[in-house]
């Protein structure tokens, strides 16, 4: 599959990793996506992915693993959020959506529906971005959430997945750790514990992946696993296969996965 990505506005870079679009002929084979922190929207020029949510949809991948399915060309534009961002944005709780695909128009109403009409009918690549920028900067002023610590500490968890402490995230958000563990829930629908975690499996995933390497015990112990065998039983518990079953050469050249900092600017 050919992947692009550029970057969102300033405005909106906190809460918006990037932009970006995928392309491939029909047949292709199509990646499992397996569990992650953030959330993608995706806006479908070509056949939607199998799941009934039409063209322009959310996909949360957060405990399970989900085989991607078309039944022809794809071609999509894609939005991913940060982790816990969403909220800034719709008023649809993060627990709702784990493991769901779910159309603009539950996220968003009618408004959700015209806007994904307006991008599907625009080829200009500028003219699309700008619609996506315009859109959610709209969104985002009217509903950015007071508790912006939840991201600042959801940012330094994803970071310090392999050593960092809850308690010593907590203290430098100026909260407790029942606070933190209430803001969590609330903001991601995970437990700080259970977002570390998460942040861990994606990123030591990651790295293999864009590595096209099985050989994984170096890359698990940077990431904070203790040995082997943990990184094994997370791996299973969100993957539900081994890690051998599951790094081959067919899942290195199909995936979602981009190299840290590989989006590309765009004017705002």
């Amino acid at each position: 599959m050919k992947r692009r990505s550029w970057k969102p506005s300033a405005e909106l870079a906190p809460y918006i990793e990037r932009y970006w679009s995928g392309e491939s002929g029909a047949g292709e084979p199509l990646p499992t996506l397996l569990p992650g922190t953030g959330h993608d929207v995706f806006f479908h020029d070509g056949a939607p992915f199998a799941s009934g949510a039409g063209r322009g949809h959310l996909l949360c991948v957060r405990t399970r693993p989900w085989r991607l399915e078309a039944a022809g060309r794809v071609a999509f534009t894609a939005i991913r959020f940060r982790a816990g961002a969403l909220r800034h944005f719709c008023g649809v709780g993060a627990g709702e959506l784990f493991d769901r695909c779910v159309g603009v128009e539950a996220l968003w109403g009618r408004e959700g529906g015209r806007w994904a009409e307006r991008i599907l009918e625009t080829p200009d690549l500028q003219t699309r971005l700008d619609l996506l920028n315009g859109q959610l900067v709209r969104w985002l002023r009217a509903g950015r959430r007071r508790d912006g610590w939840v991201d600042a500490a959801a940012a330094r968890l994803y970071r310090g997945h392999a050593a960092g402490r809850i308690e010593s995230v907590a203290a430098e958000m100026g909260v407790g750790r029942r606070r933190l563990e209430r803001g969590f829930r609330a903001g991601l629908g995970l437990t700080p514990k259970g977002f570390q975690r998460l942040a861990r499996f994606q990123q030591t995933v990651r790295e293999l992946l864009l590595a096209k390497t099985a050989s994984g015990l170096e890359a698990a112990l940077a990431h904070g696993y203790f040995d082997q065998p943990h990184f094994i039983r997370e791996f299973e518990a969100f993957a539900q296969v081994a890690p051998g079953a599951f790094l081959t050469p067919r899942n290195f050249v199909s995936h979602f996965y981009n190299p840290p900092g590989s989006a590309w600017g765009i004017s705002s």
